[in-house]
């Protein structure tokens, strides 16, 4: 999998924190989405979508500055047309 460029300088800031991150990309009929996934596995999934512009690190300070990813997995993608959702 292509990661994105600046992936690696948001996962040390959600390392430092002691907070699991990985991206994914899913492959689709028409494109891919990509999207990353941070917290326990084994916490219920909620879903977090930016707003307009932006991408899933719209989404950094409240993770980093809040206890959100020690009571749920978050699932963050970005939408269709935004990051890395359709370019690389």
């Amino acid at each position: 999998m292509e990661k994105r460029d600046d992936f690696s300088d948001f996962k040390i800031a959600f390392q430092q924190k002691k907070l699991p991150i990985e991206e994914y990309r899913y492959t689709l009929d028409d494109g891919e989405m990509y999207y990353v996934r941070i917290g326990d596995k084994s916490l219920p999934v909620l879903l977090l979508i930016h707003g307009s512009p932006g991408d899933w690190t719209a989404w950094k300070e409240l993770i980093l500055t809040t206890d959100l990813a020690q009571h749920y997995q978050l699932i963050i993608p970005d939408r269709p047309g935004y990051q890395s959702s359709t370019t690389m």
